[in-house]
């Protein structure tokens, strides 16, 4: 028997011993029903919330179960988050510390590649003609705007360009002054970037050339045979059979060549 109904049949028992023994009167009476009411009502209360909590009890079980789930798995991705939050950092420092190396080599690459420009550009004075044209064409494509590796691009080009034509012979059609003042059209034939003899179209006038600390230099030699630098033309524009040339070497006090 139930807790409960031992306290109702107590209660009962207690109502009709009480009746029995004519103790009560009919206030007494009623007050005792209004009690056994009470007393029934609240049990059937406590019944139902019996039964609530036998028929929620299970459901609750489930979702603190899934509750403490759902928990391992945040504090799994909030450490998870950590990791990666510092793997991120690591990495943002790293780039700035690359950042870093990359702008002081751009610097020292600037400051060489300025160097180098201003070198060349000293060195333009004293170019062959048809050289410096040349390298103009290679400063032609530069602006104020111009990237450093554009201008490093130039000066590599027109140092390929140099060295190129201090390795071969060179014919070029120029026009100089003679002695008199008159404007005489030549060939020049360039050996190398610093040696060099022309002759005139019609074998009238021959001389030679070179590179000085000023620049070229131009002199007229009536002495010279005009016809040994005439065939030495011929044979680099193939219009002539390959054969020795004898060219006069004229060295200057000053150190010239």
């Amino acid at each position: 028997m139930s807790n409960k109904s031992v306290r109702l049949l107590v209660l009962a028992l207690a109502l009709s011993c009480a009746l029995l023994h004519g103790g009560m009167n009919a206030q007494e009476v009623a007050r005792a029903d209004h009690m056994v009411e009470q007393w029934l009502s609240l049990e059937r209360q406590n019944s139902s919330l019996e039964s609530d909590w036998q028929t929620q009890k299970p459901l609750l079980a489930q979702r603190l179960s899934l509750l403490e789930i759902e928990k391992k798995q945040l504090e799994a991705m909030l450490n998870e988050k950590s990791t990666d939050s510092s793997e991120v950092e690591q990495k943002r420092l790293t780039l700035i510390q690359e950042q870093s190396e990359l702008e002081v080599n751009q610097d020292k690459l600037t400051q060489g590649v300025n160097l180098l420009l201003g070198q060349l550009s000293g060195l333009q004075p004293l170019l062959p003609n048809p050289l410096l044209q040349s390298w103009q064409q290679e400063n032609a494509n530069l602006t104020e705007s111009s990237l450093i590796s554009e201008q490093l691009q130039v000066a590599l080009a027109q140092l390929n360009k140099l060295a190129e034509f201090d390795q071969r012979i060179s014919v070029v059609q120029q026009t100089l002054f003679n002695p008199q003042g008159d404007q005489v059209v030549v060939k020049q034939f360039y050996l190398g970037a610093g040696l060099a003899w022309f002759v005139s179209l019609d074998g009238t006038y021959a001389g030679s050339g070179q590179v000085t600390e000023s620049g070229w230099e131009w002199t007229f030699d009536d002495k010279m045979d005009s016809s040994e630098i005439s065939r030495a033309i011929a044979i680099f524009e193939k219009q002539a059979e390959a054969d020795f040339v004898q060219l006069p070497l004229k060295l200057s006090s000053a150190g010239s060549r």
